[in-house]
């Protein structure tokens, strides 16, 4: 599987992000259990998970136990806000910091 640079803000070394999943536009019970499936099956890799819909946000409780139980980070993303977009919260959520320059301020 080959590696993508992850930004770190952190003064410790960069660190390698295996796996960076794009999960499913809405956050539904079964969106949820898919995300789950995914991040199970590479749980002893580094990964980071990008949410772009408003839904993730509002599920911030679930969503952060998802994330802690699966020990992945979320990708903070630059990106055109519309009204379904997510509403991001601009720190680490995780031990990997990744920012993704979408195309907004890029």
């Amino acid at each position: 599987m080959n590696s993508v640079t992850a930004f770190s803000l952190w003064p410790t070394p960069v660190k390698w992000v295996r796996c960076c999943c794009n999960t499913p536009p809405a956050f539904t019970t079964e969106n949820l259990e898919k995300v789950q499936s995914t991040l199970r099956k590479f749980y002893d890799y580094s990964k980071v998970v990008e949410l772009r819909h408003k839904s993730w946000s509002e599920n911030n409780e679930q969503l952060k136990a998802l994330l802690t139980e699966n020990r992945a980070s979320d990708v903070l993303i630059d990106e055109p806000k519309f009204a379904t977009s997510i509403r991001q919260n601009w720190s680490p959520g995780g031990e990997i910091f990744y920012f993704r320059a979408h195309g907004r301020n890029s």
